[in-house]
Formats: C-alpha cells, sequence, structure tokens
C-alpha cells in the first residue's frame, strides 16, 4: 500500500508507521531520566522509520532519507511534544542497537 497524498502535496505516513511513532510518544512518557532533546526525540523518530522501511522491504538510503525528512515535516508538532519527556539513560543506546520498531517501543523508552 502506497501512501496517501495530503492536501498541501505531502505522503501521508503510513496507519503502521503512525502506530509505531504513538508508542514512542506513549512510551517517553511513562519513562525516568533526563529530559529528551529535539535531537534525541529526532533520532528516536528517524530509527523507527528506517527500522520500519526495512522490514517493509526498502532498502534504497535515498528513498529512506526522503521518508525520513517527509515523516519528520509531518510530524513537527508530535517532534515538538516529545521534548522534555523523561528518557532513561541507556535509552538512545538502545534505540541505536534495536532490531525493530517494536523493540525501542517495548523495551527502550519504558
Amino acid at each position: 500500500m502506497s501512501p496517501r497524498p495530503s492536501a498541501c502535496g505531502l505522503t501521508r505516513p503510513p496507519p503502521w508507521l503512525l502506530a509505531g511513532i504513538a508508542i514512542f510518544t506513549a512510551g517517553l512518557i511513562s519513562c525516568r531520566g533526563r529530559p529528551a532533546t529535539a535531537s534525541d526525540c529526532g533520532e528516536i523518530v528517524d530509527r523507527i522509520v528506517q527500522l520500519e522501511l526495512e522490514e517493509k522491504g526498502y532498502r534504497d538510503p535515498v528513498l529512506s532519507d526522503r521518508k525520513r525528512r517527509e515523516i519528520r515535516n509531518l510530524l513537527g508538532s508530535e517532534l515538538k511534544e516529545c521534548q522534555g519527556k523523561r528518557l532513561r539513560p541507556d535509552a538512545l543506546s538502545c534505540v541505536r542497537l534495536a532490531k525493530n520498531a517494536e523493540k525501542i517501543s517495548h523495551d527502550c523508552l519504558r
């Protein structure tokens, strides 16, 4: 299934990705530790996008980069809401090593 174009010409992320981002944001709410920065939030979203695209069979780095930029634009308000949420001290290293998006939402951000 391909993403649907939105009114402003950007493609909407597929439902599976929106669910992953929602889980990611909810996971941050329950964490203890330091506040997440804009850079932290962007890195987490980028990693979720990368893992989900790979899982769907997309391996082209140019396509992955374009999709990450599109999704960051579409999720701008969610990324701002992420800032300041609590991150465990090992959260980002866990995100970087995760093999799938579920690992990020269920383990890294809890």
